[in-house]
């Protein structure tokens, strides 16, 4: 079982949402978009689009989305964000991912160290074994609305987005040792 479509909806969602809070705080037209997906998804272009953001210190905002494999490495310990595995799906022979992997904490860590005034680092994988099979589970039975920023609060999107003080946040979809489920919808 491959989760490759649900990411793509993922990655498509976030890019969405995250346009449309720039549009609702008049700064639509700066967003800068760079994706690695596809044949060019591996740690050297990853790294390669980390290395590219140059954000003005204290001002800008950058946001670092991952949706995809993701495991916790034995090896290390004492990490407990997880390994992005950074390889493209289709390719054979397929190495071990343990060899082409980052870890979220890491990424998380050369982004802050950029000095935008926010930092949001998100990955959205599971935090378990390697060798664990993918979940996909049913849509919930909620339906999800279209992105109307005429019923945002303004002044919420700009208190999350551009508040006062410098902010970086790291989240993750699980937690070390779990699993985290997707689906095509």
């Amino acid at each position: 079982t491959s989760i490759g479509n649900s990411a793509i909806l993922d990655v498509n969602r976030a890019i969405k949402t995250f346009r449309a809070v720039a549009k609702a705080l008049t700064i639509g037209e700066n967003v800068i978009v760079d994706t690695v997906c596809g044949e060019n998804y591996n740690r050297t272009n990853v790294l390669n689009a980390i290395n590219r953001i140059h954000p003005q210190k204290g001002k800008d905002i950058v946001i670092f989305y991952y949706s995809g494999h993701g495991f916790t490495n034995p090896k290390q310990p004492g990490k407990k964000f997880p390994w992005l595995d950074l390889l493209y799906p289709l390719q054979k022979p397929r190495p071990d991912p343990r060899d082409s992997s980052l870890n979220i904490e890491d990424i998380y860590t050369m982004i802050k160290q950029k000095g935008a005034r926010l930092n949001l680092v998100i990955s959205d994988c599971c935090n378990n074994r390697i060798g664990d099979k993918p979940i996909k589970k049913d849509p919930s039975p909620g339906v999800r609305g279209e992105l109307d920023i005429t019923k945002w609060n303004k002044t919420n999107v700009k208190s999350l987005f551009m508040g006062g003080q410098p902010l970086s946040l790291l989240a993750t979809a699980a937690t070390k040792g779990e699993r985290a489920a997707s689906n095509d919808k």
